[in-house]
């Protein structure tokens, strides 16, 4: 389809080139073509034309409303996906599910050739003090390394964990990326590796770095999941019991979410199907330390065949990996400047806290991170007397934590069964979603699913942050690991004429926010992505609703 040098771009190339100007969309649209003409591509030229599209009827249609784009990803033989943008005087994006036999516009991306830097290459030439990662960008003074941690910045180039007995693999930095699963993923060092002993030592990164720092590359390749990388070491005479640190915490920088996950003997990994226990790292540009008690570690949710705790694999623990997992083409800088133990009394403390602040955390499988960026709060519905559990983001917003179960005209049980209203809540048509949260509560706008979102991890990776965990009804391999409590449940939806689809394997909550006439915006979580979207679909469509204190 492209011509020689150039290809179809992924979805994630096309959200670079959002980041690129900014999010704002309409600066690359095209000032001409569309049925209302504005001056607006006028500091890049892109100039996207509504050139509308084509049905497997062959049926042209939203020629000068909207202009839609292929995409190099697939989601099954018959269905790809499509990348729009649609709207008048609210310009903006979306990506759908699209049957292949569409009509769709194409634009083609350069092949990236070895003109590029590649990991290295250029290290004799950098200038450290123009390096974002490099010992100048990090405030000395906000990274105590003591002579109990794990490993630090200034210290050893060895992963320090107080085992005796080791053999000569032990205790190093190591990368995992998903190559081993048919991936393209790779990590660009700021510095080449390598010692006298080793091409595969850290020490210059170190040096470099004051930590270990790099770009994640994420390229999705034939692996079927979201691409990554991992940065690990194992435990001198592992397996180990490591229960007695009382959990671990990590000083960091991460351009985007990411995660610690407990690393086992390779047959324990493989009769978990590789669920293993993991937390949250939310990203964050500056130095930031967070801490975790062994408990806090949860799986996933998808294997089938054997559950472990946190705690009881801190019992066998070979390891630890700073993983970094998101949509094809992510491109994120990261540095990990610091490990420590979090210590017994550490972990008192956080459970103390954690006991003290609501029931919720008991139910849900919140990481201490959640618990010391997010409240928990039970809000009580005056019409009748039921009781949701609520998160309040610190100085910020508070969120139900539970899909709404109020009925009124406009709403819906999943099949008309009493039964799906308790599990799930219920169902409302637009016009009822705006009417049915409680005195004091809102239905959200477009705008704050968005910044909740954005607290909660990037659109593209917080999806499985958000959603329930297996337990709570999703099926497949579309479990979460409700990182923050907000449960998300797959309540599916209830169409305009009046069909349901899709329980157990999407979950939808409006926004009060209109795309236009026919339809509004709402937020997206299914059971094969790990992102979270923000589309828009017909406003006769009965879907959850999660509601918003004033």
């Amino acid at each position: 389809m492209c011509p020689e040098g150039w290809h179809l771009p992924s979805s994630g190339e096309w959200s670079t080139l959002l980041r690129a100007v900014s999010n704002n969309y309409q600066s690359i649209q095209s000032d001409t073509g569309w049925y209302e003409e504005r001056k607006t591509d006028i500091d890049y030229g892109f100039a996207i034309l509504a050139g509308g599209g084509k049905t497997i009827g062959g049926k042209y249609y939203y020629e000068g409303t909207a202009a839609n784009f292929w995409v190099v990803a697939e989601r099954s033989a018959d269905e790809t996906v499509g990348f729009s943008f649609r709207g008048r005087d609210n310009f903006d994006y979306m990506m759908s599910y699209v049957d292949k036999s569409y009509g769709y516009s194409v634009r083609c991306l350069k092949d990236v050739t070895d003109e590029k830097p590649q990991p290295g290459s250029s290290a004799g030439e950098q200038d450290v003090d123009e390096n974002p990662q490099s010992s100048s960008s990090i405030d000395e003074s906000s990274v105590s390394c003591e002579q109990s941690d794990l490993w630090c910045k200034d210290n050893d180039y060895r992963v320090n964990t107080g085992m005796d007995e080791y053999d000569d693999d032990s205790g190093y930095w190591w990368v995992e990326d998903d190559h081993i699963v048919d991936g393209a993923s790779e990590i660009e060092w700021p510095v080449p590796r390598g010692n006298d002993y080793t091409e595969l030592a850290f020490d210059p990164v170190i040096d470099y770095c004051k930590g270990l720092c790099g770009t994640a590359h994420l390229v999705k390749g034939g692996y079927y999941l979201n691409p990554f990388v991992s940065i690990g070491f194992d435990i001198p005479g592992a397996p180990v019991d490591v229960s007695d640190w009382g959990g671990v915490c990590i000083t960091y920088m991460v351009q985007v979410p990411a995660s610690l996950v407990l690393r086992l003997d390779p047959d324990k990994e493989a009769s978990l199907s590789s669920d293993l226990p993991t937390v949250s790292l939310s990203k964050d540009s500056s130095a930031t330390e967070k801490c975790f008690a062994w408990s806090d570690f949860k799986q996933g949710g998808w294997s089938t065949k054997e559950k472990i705790s946190g705690s009881e694999a801190a019992k066998i623990l070979r390891g630890i990996a700073f993983k970094i997992q998101n949509k094809d083409g992510t491109t994120a800088e990261f540095n990990i400047i610091r490990l420590r133990k979090a210590g017994v009394e550490r972990e008192a403390e956080l459970t103390s806290s954690s006991s003290s602040s609501s029931s919720l955390e008991e139910q849900s499988s919140s990481s201490v991170e959640s618990s010391s960026s997010f409240e928990y709060i039970d809000m009580e519905d005056s019409r009748n007397g039921k009781v949701y559990k609520a998160i309040c983001i610190p100085g910020s917003q508070c969120w139900m934590a539970e899909n709404i179960n109020y009925e009124m005209e406009g709403s819906y049980c999943y099949d008309d069964a009493d039964s799906n209203c308790t599990a799930y809540g219920r169902l409302y048509t637009w016009e009822s979603a705006k009417k049915v949260c409680p005195a004091g509560w809102h239905l959200p706008s477009k705008g704050e699913y968005d910044d909740f979102v954005e607290v909660t991890g990037e659109r593209f990776a917080s999806g499985k942050a958000l959603k329930a965990s297996c337990d709570n009804g999703w099926e497949w391999s579309g479990c979460g690991l409700d990182s923050y409590g907000f449960t998300a449940l797959p309540a599916g939806i209830r169409s305009a004429e009046g069909s349901y689809k899709n329980l157990r394997e999407w979950a939808f909550f409006w926004s009060d926010t209109e795309y236009d006439s026919e339809s509004a915006y709402y937020m997206d979580l299914s059971n094969n992505d790990d992102n979270a979207y923000v589309y828009h679909y017909g406003k006769g469509a009965a879907l959850s609703v999660r509601c918003v204190m004033n």
